[in-house]
């Protein structure tokens, strides 16, 4: 049987998403497409656990919510992810609840959002699984290990560039240059050599690149849930990464008044922490009184 998605997010949730009995279909196809991979765990690694999936439509009622945050996906770690996006069941600091806490400019932050949600916050992700096949895991495994032993050295030989270069600045002040001590420094392909350096610590194998795609499977569900939450007044959305992003634009949210989108610096490939910083839409530094503004008001709900 697969999973009934109805019974799973409970009455309340089913009543204010305005799910029909011609929504069942559909409902029923989302729970058979994850189930296969559920019961398939001799080749699939599935996170969070089954009871999980649901848990943030569980812990935080519709008629409650006062801020919605949009993640990407779950850890594929079981025993981190806990069903709330960033939220972990061991209270272990990722890098994500790090740079939350510097959104909220906040020191005291649980990694277990339980109580967030309960006061209001509602801890969805754009895919409620992170599923992976044991094949592409072990591919994925084995890619990071051989780049691990690459980036090792060049990591030596950035280290030896980067000495060189600032003995090289030191002694052309002085004057006192030593062509024997930086022949390689005068190299004309220093610059090259070290930009491929750099170019190769951004090709570092991401997990997300051979994960399966539920984004698809899952975004009739969470797009509903959203349009039905943008109806309501006064709820502020945060959306954190790039598929949550994706969401955000193609619900037309983007430049709403209420909503934060944030990048995520540990996958969003396409900014650095400079970026993420100095940005106006994408920020983890609130820099506009209105960004200001918007973040105190969601900050309140994580008292």
């Amino acid at each position: 049987m697969p999973l009934d998605i109805k019974k799973e997010i409970g009455t309340e949730w089913t009543e204010f998403l305005d799910l029909k009995k011609s929504d069942d279909n559909e409902l029923t196809q989302i729970g058979r497409d994850i189930e296969k991979f559920y019961q398939n765990t001799s080749q699939y690694e599935c996170s969070p656990e089954d009871s999980l999936i649901f848990a943030s439509f569980k812990n935080c009622k519709p008629t409650n919510v006062k801020v919605v945050f949009v993640g990407n996906d779950p850890y594929l770690d079981k025993n981190k992810a806990n069903g709330m996006c960033f939220s972990t069941k061991n209270s272990e600091m990722t890098t994500t609840i790090t740079n939350l806490k510097r959104l909220l400019n906040s020191k005291n932050l649980n990694p277990d959002f339980l109580d967030y949600a309960k006061k209001g916050i509602l801890f969805l992700n754009t895919s409620l699984t992170f599923i992976i096949s044991k094949s592409k895991h072990d591919e994925y495994k084995n890619c990071e290990k051989r780049w691990k032993e690459k980036w090792d050295k060049y990591g030596r030989e950035k280290e030896e560039i980067e000495k060189n270069l600032k003995k090289l600045e030191t002694e052309r002040k002085t004057g006192n240059e030593d062509t024997n001590v930086f022949c390689y420094t005068y190299n004309e392909d220093l610059d090259d050599k070290k930009k491929q350096i750099l170019k190769h610590e951004k090709n570092k194998p991401n997990l997300a690149s051979y994960k399966e795609d539920t984004y698809k499977i899952w975004k009739p569900l969470i797009k509903r849930t959203l349009e039905k939450l943008n109806e309501c007044h006064d709820i502020k959305f945060v959306f954190w990464g790039k598929e949550a992003k994706k969401l955000c634009e193609d619900l037309n949210m983007r430049k709403q008044g209420n909503v934060i989108c944030v990048a995520h610096p540990s996958c969003d490939e396409d900014k650095s922490n400079d970026t993420i910083k100095n940005g106006y839409d994408d920020f983890v530094d609130p820099k506009t009184d209105e960004q200001k503004n918007l973040v105190n008001s969601v900050k309140e709900y994580f008292q």
